[in-house]
């Protein structure tokens, strides 16, 4: 997968970079501070606020 910036964060990037971390909802979107149901809107497509883009982007696009 290809995510250059936090503008690359997206319902199905995010969905893949969880899926490839083996993580469930609960434990994806948790380590970036939002709640699974939360998580759960944003991989059916409710946008995901730039401040939560940036940090799933450092955690496991960049691995910090």
């Amino acid at each position: 997968m290809n995510i250059d910036t936090e503008s690359g964060i997206n319902k199905d990037s995010a969905t893949r970079l969880r899926n490839e971390a083996k993580m469930s909802q609960r434990e994806f979107w948790l380590s970036v501070g939002a709640s699974q149901p939360t998580g759960c809107r944003y991989e059916m497509g409710v946008p995901i606020p730039k401040s939560v883009r940036i940090l799933v982007y450092l955690r496991f696009v960049l691995g910090l």
